[in-house]
């Protein structure tokens, strides 16, 4: 025997385990853990998008003029989106959409039909869907619920 050997053949099967562990984790789609700055980097992104997303509530912005201005993918950005708000891109701006209105009603300076033409609605009627889907009730409900308060 040469000297060193049996450690050799040790560090060599080590090297053997930990290539199989992380080919196997691969097949898995378990990743390796994001760096603390990749997670910052993302976080920032995300927090950049969403400004702009309220920054231009008033128009439809689509997905893909989003990957374009921020220089992400689709893909990339749909997953980062979901991991750090819990819901897609779309969803979130539809959110914010909702949210407007509601402040709009709330103020009672624009009646429905000026509110949906502002928020880029097609119709006052796909507006009042829409409302009702994420708020469960009609605009008008909402502002005879606000009035009473």
């Amino acid at each position: 025997r040469s000297f060193g050997s049996e450690q050799m053949i040790k560090n060599y099967l080590e090297i053997l385990l930990i290539l199989m562990i992380r080919k196997g984790n691969r097949r898995r789609g378990i990743e390796k853990p994001a760096t603390i700055t990749s997670e910052n980097r993302e976080k920032e992104l995300i927090e950049i998008i969403i400004e702009y997303m309220r920054e231009n509530i008033t128009e439809n912005i689509k997905l893909e003029e989003l990957c374009t201005k921020f220089a992400i993918s689709r893909t990339r950005l749909m997953t980062v989106f979901k991991a750090k708000t819990g819901m897609g891109v779309k969803e979130y701006f539809n959110k914010l959409k909702i949210d407007k209105a509601k402040e709009m009603i709330r103020s009672g300076e624009c009646n429905f039909t000026q509110i949906a033409e502002k928020l880029s609605y097609s119709s006052v009627h796909y507006f009042s869907r829409h409302f009702k889907g994420l708020t469960n009730m009609t605009p008008t409900e909402y502002a005879r619920s606000v009035k009473a308060r």
